[in-house]
Parts: C-alpha cells; sequence; structure tokens
C-alpha cells in the first residue's frame, strides 16, 4: 500500500514563499503608507476650512 507522495523539505521550495510573502508584506506597506498621506491630507484639508 501506497503511503502517498514525500513532503519535500523546505530549503528546496521555502525560498520561493519567503520571497513571495515579503513582496506581499511590502505592497501591504506601500498601501498603508497611502492611505494614511490621503488621511492626513484630507484631515489637514478640512482643518484649515
Amino acid at each position: 500500500m501506497r503511503r502517498g507522495k514525500k513532503l519535500r523539505r523546505t530549503g528546496e521550495n521555502g525560498s520561493f514563499w519567503i520571497s513571495y510573502s515579503d513582496m506581499m508584506a511590502g505592497m501591504l506597506f506601500t498601501f498603508a503608507l497611502i492611505l494614511f498621506m490621503a488621511v492626513y491630507q484630507l484631515v489637514d484639508l478640512q482643518q484649515k476650512t
């Protein structure tokens, strides 16, 4: 009876997921920074009027 495929070690495919997660974290940080600047400009504009 076959037990199925053996799991690969993380050294072979681990680098792909690390770089992918780093890219997603960078994009999340970029969108958060853009959102923060937009809210800051909106609040600043409302305070001037």
